[in-house]
C-alpha cells in the first residue's frame, strides 16, 4: 500500500478513536449529572492530574471530556512555565491551572473569590499531593478589604460586583480581597501570572505595580473575553507597556506571537498575554516569532 495512504488511514483512525473518546466521557459526564453523584477522575490526556466532578461543574467536565480546554492559555503554561518558578492563579476556579503548573514544577498559589469553590479548588490541591493551603478564599483586587461577590454554588464566571443596582437582582455574598503585591511581601514574588476575573483584570493589574517593576515577573496571561470595556483595557496597555511587557495573542500551531497596541474588545483567543521585554527568549527557545500588528 501507499505510505501516504498508509498513514492517513492511520491518522483518520486515531481522529475517530478520539471522536468516540468525547461522546463516551460526553455521556458518562451526563449520567453522573442525572445520578447527582460526585467523582473522581483524571484530566484527558493527563492522567497523572486528577480532579473532584461535582455535579453541573462546567470546568471539571470540560477537563475530563475535552482536557484542556483553555487550548493557548494552557499550551502557554506548559510551554514556558519552568520548574522552580512561581506561579500566581488568579481566578483559579477548581484549580486546572494550578495544578498544570505544579505538574511543570512550579511553586503555586491560588486565589479564588467563592469559598466553596475555593474549598473545590482546596480538594483537588490534596487529591495531587498539593498542600491546600496554597489557595486561598479571597478575591484580588487593588484593595485589601471587602467586596460584593457573586454567589452561584458551581459556577465558573462568578464575579465582583461593582454594581449596586446589580447586586440586588442576584444573589451575592461578601468576599475578602487582597491585592498581589500586598500577598508577594509576605510569600514569593510571582515569574508568572494568570488572571481570570470575569472582567474586574484591571483591578487586579491596578494592585500588582510594585510586582510589575521589580523584575521578578516574565509573563502574565488575562482574559479578555468582551466583559472588559475599552477603557479599562486601554488602562491595561499603558499600565503593561510603561513597565516593559510587550502585549498581545499567542497562535502555538502557527508559532507566532501578534503584538497589539490596541487591544480592542475581545480576543481572538480569549485571552491576552504580556511578556518581559527582558524575557522574550522564552520565544526563540520555543519557535515563536514576534509579528507587529
Amino acid at each position: 500500500m501507499n505510505p501516504f495512504r498508509t498513514l492517513m488511514i492511520h491518522l483518520k483512525g486515531r481522529r475517530y478513536q478520539g471522536m468516540l473518546k468525547t461522546i463516551y466521557r460526553y455521556l458518562q459526564v451526563k449520567q453522573w449529572k442525572y445520578r447527582n453523584k460526585t467523582v473522581t477522575v483524571s484530566l484527558r490526556d493527563k492522567e497523572n492530574i486528577q480532579i473532584i466532578m461535582h455535579p453541573g461543574c462546567a470546568v471539571s467536565e470540560k477537563l475530563y471530556v475535552v482536557g484542556l480546554y483553555d487550548h493557548d492559555g494552557m499550551q502557554t503554561l506548559q510551554k514556558i512555565l519552568k520548574p522552580n518558578e512561581v506561579f500566581y492563579d488568579v481566578g483559579a476556579n477548581v484549580g486546572p491551572f494550578s495544578l498544570l503548573a505544579y505538574d511543570r514544577g512550579a511553586s503555586i498559589y491560588a486565589f479564588e473569590g467563592h469559598p466553596i469553590t475555593t474549598q473545590r479548588c482546596r480538594d483537588n490541591l490534596k487529591l495531587n499531593g498539593i498542600d491546600p493551603d496554597r489557595a486561598f478564599a479571597t478575591a484580588v483586587s487593588e484593595h485589601n478589604g471587602k467586596i460584593t461577590f457573586t454567589n452561584v454554588v458551581g459556577s465558573s464566571v462568578n464575579k465582583i460586583i461593582n454594581n449596586s443596582k446589580s447586586s440586588k437582582r442576584i444573589s451575592t455574598i461578601e468576599v475578602p480581597t487582597i491585592t498581589l503585591d500586598s500577598f508577594a511581601v509576605n510569600h514569593e514574588y510571582p515569574t508568572a501570572v494568570k488572571i481570570d476575573t470575569e472582567g474586574s483584570e484591571l483591578t487586579v493589574i491596578k494592585g500588582m505595580q510594585a510586582i510589575l517593576k521589580n523584575g521578578t515577573l516574565k509573563y502574565l496571561t488575562f482574559e479578555a473575553n468582551g466583559l472588559s470595556s475599552r477603557e479599562d483595557l486601554r488602562e491595561i496597555y499603558d499600565i503593561l507597556s510603561n513597565s516593559n511587557f510587550i502585549l498581545g495573542t499567542i497562535d502555538w500551531e502557527q508559532k507566532f506571537f501578534t503584538e497589539m497596541f490596541d487591544l480592542g474588545i475581545k480576543s481572538p483567543t480569549g485571552d491576552n498575554m504580556a511578556i518581559a521585554k527582558a524575557a522574550t527568549d522564552l520565544f526563540t527557545v520555543n519557535g515563536i516569532k514576534i509579528l507587529g500588528s
